[in-house]
């Protein structure tokens, strides 16, 4: 197992699963989080960008996060790609949009997700000025 002395803001479990799925190289930094017991982190890689989640099993169930993000990712809604999920350490790799929200992205025309205002299913888009009938 790689030691984690580099990178005292995480685990020596969650270390062990950011080094497994992006290797040595990887580095973290501490992003805002939310109400909750999840802890949001930057990983940054030879191999890209991400978001790494870190939700204490015993504190938070992740599942109903990832049937989320998975039913809408599969309806076309631009949420982050899941990357890699072990759920049963709390651990969750996501795809970085960076520090625009989905909002911003909507008002500024998609910029760099476009895919964001073209929805699966009947072809409806996203319009943050839209009225909702």
């Amino acid at each position: 197992m790689p030691s984690n002395t580099l990178h005292p803001l995480v685990d020596d479990v969650a270390f062990d699963f950011l080094v497994e799925v992006l290797g040595r190289d990887v580095s973290i930094s501490q992003v805002a989080g939310d109400a909750s017991f999840r802890r949001y982190f930057r990983a940054e890689s030879p191999r890209g960008r991400y978001i790494f989640m870190d939700a204490p099993p015993h504190k938070e169930d992740s599942r109903p996060f990832v049937d989320i993000a998975r039913f809408l990712r599969h309806w076309g809604v631009c949420v982050p790609e899941l990357i890699q999920a072990r759920l049963e350490t709390g651990h969750i790799l996501l795809e970085d949009f960076g520090d625009v929200t989905l909002l911003k992205a909507l008002e500024q025309g998609g910029g760099k997700y476009p895919g964001c205002l073209v929805q699966g299913g009947g072809g409806n888009t996203l319009d943050p000025s839209a009225d909702p009938q």
